[in-house]
C-alpha cells in the first residue's frame, strides 16, 4: 500500500487524473458485470443540459469539497489515532455512497467509486497541486466519459 501511494504521488497529474478516471471506469465495468438485472439510474431525460452542467461542473467540485476534502480535514482534527486514515475513508466513502441513488448495483459502484476517490484524495494532498482540484477533475473525467457512452447508446451512435 505504501509503495502505491509514493508512486501515486510521484506521477504528473495528468496521470493521475487518467489514472484515477481509468480506475472508476474499471469499477463500472467490473460492477456491470457481475450485476443480475443491472439497472442504471438515468443519467440525462428532459433537461439535458441542465443535467449536463451539473453532473460535469458542479457535483464533481460539490462532492469532492463535501464528501473528500471536509471529512479528511475533520477527522485530521478530530481523530488522533493511527486508523484515522481508515475512519477517514470508510466516512468518506459512505457518505458519498448515501447522497446518490438507492439501486443495488449503482450503491456497490459508488460505495467502490467513493472509496477510490476518497484514497486519491489523501494521496493528492501530498502533490503539490490542490487535492481539490485534481480529484474532482478525475470525477469529471468519469462523469464525462459515462455521459458521453449515455449519448451513444440513447442515439444508437
Amino acid at each position: 500500500m505504501i509503495k502505491l501511494i509514493r508512486y501515486l504521488q510521484k506521477i504528473s497529474s495528468f496521470k493521475f487524473i487518467a489514472l484515477g478516471t481509468f480506475s472508476i471506469l474499471l469499477a463500472s465495468i467490473v460492477v456491470n458485470i457481475i450485476s443480475i438485472n443491472s439497472q442504471e439510474p438515468p443519467i440525462i431525460n428532459n433537461k439535458t443540459l441542465i443535467k449536463f452542467i451539473k453532473a460535469l461542473f458542479i457535483c464533481p467540485l460539490f462532492e469532492t469539497i463535501l464528501f473528500q476534502a471536509l471529512p479528511f480535514v475533520l477527522i485530521q482534527k478530530v481523530v488522533k489515532h493511527k486508523y484515522s486514515l481508515c475512519i477517514y475513508l470508510l466516512i468518506s466513502t459512505i457518505t458519498f455512497m448515501l447522497i446518490h441513488p438507492f439501486v443495488i448495483n449503482y450503491m456497490i459502484f459508488t460505495f467502490i467509486a467513493g472509496f477510490i476517490l476518497a484514497f486519491l484524495y489523501y494521496v493528492a494532498t501530498f502533490k503539490k497541486e490542490s487535492a481539490i482540484i485534481l480529484v474532482s477533475l478525475i470525477h469529471f473525467s468519469y462523469n464525462f466519459i459515462t455521459f458521453i457512452l449515455y449519448v451513444f447508446q440513447c442515439f444508437n451512435i
